[in-house]
């Protein structure tokens, strides 16, 4: 395929991205899960009190299940299939006015393979919830600090020291997986742009700045990309007078 160069972007998914996909989120592609521990009995619904017992293996009864703790009521431990699709809700955070997230409780169904054999599955539902206490993805605009070359670092994010390896649940150690990214995951910007760039101590004096980094925006229309900040180029005076402490006006 086509690579990009600086400033070009697709304007849909690749090919390898809809397989990708495809594949993780396929209801066919069955895997040994762990729910999150704050996963529950969706007590709001009523069921049979009975929970059913369900091994981590192809067929019912290998392995262990892992049921209580503070999963109260359900599976944690089972093989699971992809979820088809997922929807992502936008929340906002008002900085200004402080506002907070607020607690919000996702309700589904959690299906679970009981048994895989000769080309047949059976599989069990249970209803189930999970109190969203906090975004699970998190965009902040934040200090990062700078480089070796006092340049800011542009993003970071969350590690992977959090993340659940289920590589020993699911019959096939040394595969590296399958996984659980748990909640929060957190990917910040720098908000230190725009940055001015040069070569020597007394740029600013001598007039040889250059415009660095920016930010800026675009959808999936074809309109220009959006520039931040929205206002006209700084002068040297300008920006002389904010490096020493001033407003630039």
């Amino acid at each position: 395929g086509k690579v990009l160069g600086a400033g070009e972007f697709y304007f849909g998914l690749t090919r390898d991205d809809v397989a990708g996909l495809k594949f993780l989120y396929s209801s066919n592609n069955y895997a040994a899960e762990t729910l999150l521990p704050t996963v529950s009995r969706d007590v709001n619904f009523k069921t049979s009190p009975w929970i059913p017992v369900i091994g981590i293996g192809v067929t019912n009864g290998t392995g262990t299940n892992v049921v209580g703790g503070t999963n109260a009521g359900v599976v944690v431990q089972a093989l699971r299939g992809g979820v088809e699709k997922i929807q992502f809700q936008r929340v906002n955070f008002d900085s200004l006015l402080s506002q907070n997230f607020r607690p919000i409780t996702n309700r589904y169904k959690d299906f679970i393979i009981t048994n895989l054999s000769n080309g047949k599955v059976k599989w069990a539902v249970q209803r189930v919830q999970r109190a969203i206490l906090q975004p699970d993805i998190l965009f902040t605009a934040e200090p990062l600090g700078v480089d070796q070359f006092s340049e800011p670092f542009i993003a970071i994010r969350t590690d992977t020291a959090a993340w659940l390896n289920n590589d020993a649940i699911d019959g096939s150690t040394g595969q590296g997986g399958p996984g659980v990214i748990p909640p929060q995951v957190r990917i910040a910007f720098t908000d230190e742009f725009p940055i001015s760039l040069g070569t020597a101590p007394d740029q600013v004096s001598d007039g040889t700045v250059f415009p660095g980094v920016v930010w800026g925006s675009f959808d999936e229309t074809d309109a220009p990309p959006i520039i931040y900040p929205v206002n006209p180029q700084l002068t040297l005076e300008e920006l002389q007078a904010i490096l020493n402490g001033g407003s630039g006006n």
